[in-house]
This record gives C-alpha cells, sequence and structure tokens, in this order.
C-alpha cells in the first residue's frame, strides 16, 4: 500500500538529494577509507556509503513503509 502523495518519480528526487547531503561531506575528505565488505573479494564501502544507504533508506521508509528495501 502506497502512503505518500508523492509520484515515484518525486521520491527518487528525494532519495537522491538525501544521498547527496550524505556524501557531499565526504567528497575529498582526508579521512576517507575504504573497508572491503566481502570475505572472498574485495568489494570496498566507505563510511559515505554507508551514510548515503542510511539517508536513502530512511526516505524509502517514510514515503514507501510497505514496500521492500
Amino acid at each position: 500500500m502506497i502512503t505518500s502523495d508523492l509520484s515515484d518519480l518525486d521520491i527518487a528526487h528525494l532519495t537522491a538529494d538525501a544521498a547527496r547531503a550524505a556524501i557531499l561531506p565526504w567528497f575529498r575528505h582526508p579521512d576517507l577509507r575504504a573497508d572491503n565488505k566481502a570475505a572472498g573479494g574485495f568489494d570496498p564501502v566507505t563510511v559515505a556509503d554507508r551514510a548515503a544507504e542510511t539517508a536513502m533508506r530512511a526516505v524509502l521508509v517514510a514515503h514507501r513503509p510497505d514496500d521492500a528495501i
């Protein structure tokens, strides 16, 4: 069930804006490092990646609470 009056495109824009706000402070930050999240290979992830994911999930939960993420 959709609980938001916003269109999918509007929610996509909100999600992108949230990700940008979370990532931008880390742009060219001297302390930004990549961690390896994969046990068997190299799958780099940064604190900026994790912050963006958290921000995007918050938007989706707010506007599409019944959708799976």
